[in-house]
């Protein structure tokens, strides 16, 4: 659902004028696709006749196509790739004005959950390419104290799992490396993603810190099955901030899980809606809904990318305007088998 129809507006005349638009997107009025086509697209999903499938060319293009070219370089952050788990990476373009927006917006969502500012943040996330390393960094600065870091490679982790031996040393060789900083250092926040989570709670010890120090978990990357959140939250973190975050490196963003939702459907999340919409659909793109599950479609609009509504790998619950609850994963997408590792 898009809330502010003026401000997509704004957002698809940037990217297609002829001046200060993008090589990709004034490509493609030059092919006849018109502003009201492109508005339409995202407003109900339906790709216009003769545009291009961007989730694919997105894996291709020169990065360079996707900057606007009245985007002065100070106000791009960077170019972040996808975690590759359908095949060939898709690049994103991060400017400054978005991520100011989106860190403030989920900064309040964080302190709702009792997340408290001004103590070191320790992320075992993708980094380099990687946007989520990206925004857990910034995160890790401006709301906590210290931001310490542990890299996580999704790619090598995906080639590996075809390995279990070799993925489960990997998963160690990580849950090794976080027990160490909460050992050593005065940590407020771990951030990690499911796969890591679940080896590191083998560990009394370090779950024990986590409970006696007050270490909120704040937890992403692939989907947590709903009787295993319910683990966590019911039994195992029971007194220390538990709150996810679902997303993809596509819509530029991440939501963040919602309070007050029963413990019976599972996680939910809610994604900010000054650049990002997020919608439960059929395989053919058509509405379902709010409380049926469906394919998730995201869409993003910024100074920096524009990216209309596509199907993701993903299927979830609607539960109303920018809001799903327990996604999952499909086996396979678009003909590629979809392997994840520990992201």
């Amino acid at each position: 659902m898009i809330k502010n129809e003026q401000h997509l507006r704004e957002c698809i005349q940037w990217h297609t004028d002829p001046v200060h638009g993008s090589a990709l997107w004034t490509g493609i009025v030059e092919s006849g696709i018109t502003r009201d086509a492109i508005l339409a697209w995202f407003m109900d999903g339906e790709r216009p006749s003769g545009a291009p499938d961007l989730s694919w060319a997105l894996r291709t293009l020169s990065a360079k196509d996707l900057i606007p070219r009245g985007l002065d370089q100070s106000e791009v952050v960077g170019i972040f790739e996808s975690g590759g788990t359908t095949g060939l990476p898709k690049r994103v373009v991060l400017d400054r004005k978005w991520q100011r927006t989106l860190l403030d917006w989920s900064y309040e969502g964080l302190e709702r959950y009792g997340i408290t500012r001004g103590r070191s943040w320790l992320a075992a996330v993708p980094s380099g390419p990687h946007i989520v390393g990206h925004f857990i960094g910034q995160a890790g600065h401006e709301f906590g104290e210290l931001p310490f870091f542990i890299d996580i490679d999704p790619r090598w982790s995906k080639a590996a799992a075809a390995e279990p031996r070799l993925a489960q040393a990997y998963r160690e060789h990580i849950v090794s490396q976080i027990g160490n900083v909460l050992d050593t250092q005065e940590i407020g926040c771990l951030v990690t993603t499911p796969p890591i989570l679940k080896e590191l709670i083998k560990r009394d010890a370090w779950v024990d810190a986590i409970r006696e120090r007050q270490i909120a978990v704040r937890w992403g990357g692939t989907p947590l099955a709903p009787e295993d959140w319910r683990f966590y939250r019911a039994e195992l973190f029971t007194d220390v901030p538990f709150v996810g975050m679902y997303g993809n490196s596509i819509s530029v963003s991440f939501g963040l899980e919602t309070q007050g939702d029963t413990a019976e459907q599972g996680p939910c999340f809610e994604f900010c809606a000054e650049g990002v919409s997020v919608d439960v659909v059929g395989d053919d793109g058509s509405a379902r809904a709010s409380g049926d599950r469906g394919r998730v479609a995201f869409a993003h609009w910024s100074r920096g990318f524009l990216y209309p509504p596509s199907i993701d790998r993903d299927i979830a619950v609607g539960i109303g305007p920018n809001r799903v609850a327990e996604p999952s994963s499909l086996l396979s997408f678009n003909g590629a088998q979809v392997v994840e590792g520990v992201y």
